[in-house]
């Protein structure tokens, strides 16, 4: 924890990941985050949980509550007693609910100095305000899950995808904290209490500046479904493509013409590498299944880091696909001690999880 908030008072109120995601970031900043352990609707709590194996959910609500407080308190948004409460104890309100729950959100919160962040899947306006939300929801509403929906020749036996470990929840809830700390450093200059209306589709959508700045250009997006399954995946402009390596796979992208000359070098200049078909971005993009074969001999018999090393030398993208097992073992990651080790409440193992993706130090 650090004390960049230290005695600032926040109260979270709702199940929404987000909210709770948005809280427990202020709490890893030194605020005094409380939490009502009952809330007025379940239906934040049911979207949010779905598809998630009880034992992972378990650990994800611990990891998600780490630092805060509990208090007891109906969460009900019609009662202005309560409400009255929560304006003279706290700073700053987290309301993790849908829309139709705070259509009648009680004007004390503000009245009482009270600043307000409601993080609900569409925002508090609009035609689609009162819609339900969820991950797969965000994920897909706000324009960006296309990324994790390869092309497909039969796109109805390929369900919607959705980003691993509920990411478009707990991005909205990372910029509701900075949106949180802008207000409070507002009213810590005198400034008068704000209420902030967050929605999480925008919060998602707030990432495609690079494809919005394509589509302006007149290139328009991939479509899910292809003629020809053979053509590779274009992403962000370029071609992207995945190399099976004797340990796993890295991934590639030559996707400019210097680039793919340089891996034409780092090959040796092989025969094939003069044929027709691979003589543009756009016909080796059409030819990719070919290509990839032809790559695939080649990386087949090295290891990812061999692979990955090598070709950022030659300055060509490229990574290793790490497994959830490796990641725990990248030594960037643990020499900026980025692991947090999760004790367990009662019984259980103790589980490592992600702490912030920052570091503070004092100047």
């Amino acid at each position: 924890m650090y004390p960049l908030l230290e005695g600032v008072r926040i109260l979270e109120v709702g199940k929404s990941d987000s909210a709770r995601y948005c809280g427990k970031i202020l709490a890893e900043l030194g605020a005094e985050v409380s939490m009502l352990s009952s809330i007025g609707t379940a239906r934040a709590e049911q979207r949010d949980n779905q598809s998630q194996p009880r034992r992972t959910r378990e650990v994800f609500d611990r990891y998600l509550n780490q630092n805060k407080a509990v208090r007891t308190g109906s969460g009900r948004l019609a009662d202005e007693e309560e409400i009255k409460r929560w304006s003279e104890e706290a700073e700053l309100c987290i309301l993790g609910y849908e829309a139709a729950d705070m259509a009648h959100l009680p004007s004390a919160l503000l009245a009482g100095g009270t600043s307000v962040l409601a993080i609900t899947p569409f925002g508090l306006t609009g035609p689609n305000a009162h819609a339900p939300g969820g991950d797969l929801i965000a994920s897909h509403a706000g324009g960006y899950a296309y990324h994790l929906a390869f092309p497909s020749s039969s796109p109805d036996d390929n369900p919607p995808k959705r980003g691993p470990a509920g990411q478009s929840l707990l991005f909205a809830g990372l910029i509701g904290a900075v949106a949180a700390i802008g207000a409070l450093l507002g009213t810590g200059r005198g400034q008068p209490s704000t209420f902030m209306d967050l929605s999480e589709q925008e919060a998602v959508a707030s990432l495609l500046f690079e494809e919005l700045a394509a589509y302006n250009e007149g290139h328009l997006p991939a479509a899910r479904q292809v003629e020809n399954a053979a053509e590779g995946t274009p992403v962000a402009g370029g071609l992207v493509g995945i190399m099976p390596c004797a340990d796993g796979f890295v991934m590639c992208s030559p996707r400019e013409q210097h680039q793919w000359d340089r891996v034409v070098e780092w090959l040796g200049r092989p025969g094939w590498a003069a044929r027709p078909e691979f003589a543009s971005p756009s016909s080796r993009m059409q030819h990719w299944s070919q290509l990839q074969a032809y790559l695939s001999e080649q990386t087949r018999h090295m290891t990812k880091r061999q692979v990955h090393e090598e070709l950022q030398k030659n300055k060509v993208a490229c990574f290793p696909v790490n497994t959830i097992k490796e990641a725990f073992a990248i030594e960037q990651l643990d020499f900026r001690k980025f692991w947090h080790t999760l004790n367990p409440e009662t019984s259980g193992p103790a589980v490592v999880l992600p702490g912030l993706p920052f570091l503070l130090k004092s100047t």
